[in-house]
């Protein structure tokens, strides 16, 4: 199962559908990156799946799981350039001036860090 999610990752990465395919899912596939994301060891692969979950939870608007996976796991992350999107993101639901504020700081980095991904232009 987990070689299986990996090339699904992998493909996911390649053609830019895991927003669409994320959201389109049930909940299982959230189990089944958390495994990943939890076991693996493979920090690119885990990253993958941190950000699969977190996409998942924002799309389903379950704020309060997002910001608990990102809580628990960011720190991990750090050198990977896409986390700046992802902390945005969080900040961005908190809807008050610190967390429109912060939103904006973690905006401008993934614009500089990211300034050719799709979801960040």
């Amino acid at each position: 199962m987990a070689l299986y999610i990996k090339g699904c990752l992998f493909l996911f990465s390649l053609f830019g559908a895991t927003s669409r395919i994320l959201s389109q899912s049930d909940e299982g596939i959230v189990d089944t990156l958390m495994e990943i994301l939890e076991n693996g060891e493979n920090l690119e692969l885990r990253f993958r799946a941190f950000f699969g979950v977190t996409l998942y939870h924002r799309r389903q608007n379950n704020h309060s799981a997002f910001k608990r996976i990102v809580d628990k796991y960011v720190g991990e992350f750090q050198n990977f350039s896409l986390h700046y999107h992802v902390l945005s993101l969080m900040y961005k639901q908190f809807g008050d001036r610190e967390g429109i504020m912060k939103s904006i700081k973690y905006g401008r980095l993934a614009v500089d860090k990211l300034n050719r991904h799709v979801g960040v232009d």
